[in-house]
């Protein structure tokens, strides 16, 4: 199996895609807006955003544990340190920044929302993506996804050995689909979305090399039909579509959507509490279809502007603390150590420029 050195365009790019659509999705949701009917159903079908991120995750998890050269059960620990280091900053951050809205606006006095009620269980469930599976209400309504995303984080870190061999992947893989059929958690863990998950692993194992293309083929198909049974048509289009584009044009660079995509995490965390407040509000004051359209896109100018500050603050220092963490390297001896230290050392610089960020969202 060759390891893959150039960078994949092509999940920049789905990335900006699924952030964008998520956040037009919620802005266009505001029932009080006046817009255009048309207006209102181009974001419709945004929620589906969610869906392609779970696909990007079930291919980009694998990918990074493959070309960190990653050994489980030891390096276990300093997975988890990457990940937790990568996502929580950004996310304790919104999450700080959410509460203080909610602290804000209920003391307003033309606030006409429900009061707001926090209590310490509800704040510290947050500190390990566990609103749903305990009760209590996430104080953002995205936070449900990453919750989903975390439970896959550890199973991938525990299953990904398996998936470098190709009975075994398949029993993986087929395994994570025929969970969605069986699943009654009324969509609190990660067995509901099985099969997008299950559909970014093949085309990680089509890429990497595990499967030949014919096998490749077949199990999409296998995967895609078991996901039509459990979670319907329009989330299965979805993730063959994303899978196939992860596939087939992984080098791809759609600049635009690429720009959107380095930004689509914080872009993610702040639509709701920024842009979606802001449209909330905006919606008061702007009465007809050109005002209230005004107001739409100034709360996606306003979520965007906030991101793109919020990622240079927050989130892309924490990736470079997260980058410099590396999983420890095969002991070797003699010339087969000093092959591979020289080798270390001229691919170094381009391992850093290639690697895609680990995280979906």
């Amino acid at each position: 199996m060759r390891i893959e050195t150039q960078k994949l365009h092509a999940i920049d790019a789905l990335r900006g895609l699924a952030a964008l659509s998520v956040a037009w999705y919620h802005l266009t949701l505001s029932p009080t807006l006046e817009i255009p009917e048309w207006l209102r159903r181009s974001g419709a079908y945004g929620w589906l955003g969610v869906e392609v991120f779970f696909v990007i995750s079930g291919f980009v998890i694998p990918y990074a544990l493959w070309r960190g050269h990653y050994q489980f059960p030891r390096d276990l620990g300093r997975f988890f340190a990457k990940r937790l280091i990568r996502l929580d900053p950004p996310y304790l951050a919104s999450l700080a920044l959410a509460v203080a809205l909610m602290l804000v606006a209920a003391r307003t006095p033309a606030f006409t929302g429900p009061q707001l009620h926090l209590t310490a269980g509800q704040l510290l469930a947050h500190l390990g993506y566990l609103n749903a599976l305990i009760g209590y209400e996430w104080l953002n309504l995205v936070y449900w996804t990453l919750g989903i995303e975390f439970q896959f984080y550890v199973l991938a870190a525990i299953v990904f050995p398996l998936l470098m061999e190709a009975r075994t992947a398949t029993i993986v893989i087929l395994s994570f689909a025929v969970a969605a059929v069986l699943d009654v958690t009324a969509q609190r863990f990660i067995s509901h979305y099985g099969p997008l998950f299950g559909l970014g692993m093949v085309a990680f194992c089509l890429h990497a090399g595990v499967y030949r293309p014919i096998v490749g083929t077949i199990l999409t198909a296998v995967v895609g039909l078991i996901a039509l049974a459990s979670i319907g048509p329009t989330m299965t289009i979805a993730g063959v579509l994303t899978a196939l584009c992860l596939r087939f044009f992984p080098m791809v660079n759609v600049r635009p959507l690429a720009a959107f995509g380095a930004i689509s995490y914080s872009l993610y965390l702040l639509h709701v509490p920024i842009g979606a407040r802001f449209v909330n509000l905006g919606a008061r004051f702007a009465h007809g279809a050109i005002p209230s359209t005004i107001v739409l896109a100034l709360g996606m100018l306003l979520s965007l502007i906030a991101a793109v500050i919020f990622y240079r603050c927050v989130e892309r220092p924490a990736q470079r603390w997260a980058s410099s963490i590396s999983y420890r390297p095969h002991v070797l001896s003699g010339a087969a150590s000093r092959r591979s230290l020289w080798s270390t050392l001229i691919s170094s610089e381009a391992s850093l420029k290639s690697q895609p960020s680990e995280n979906a969202i």
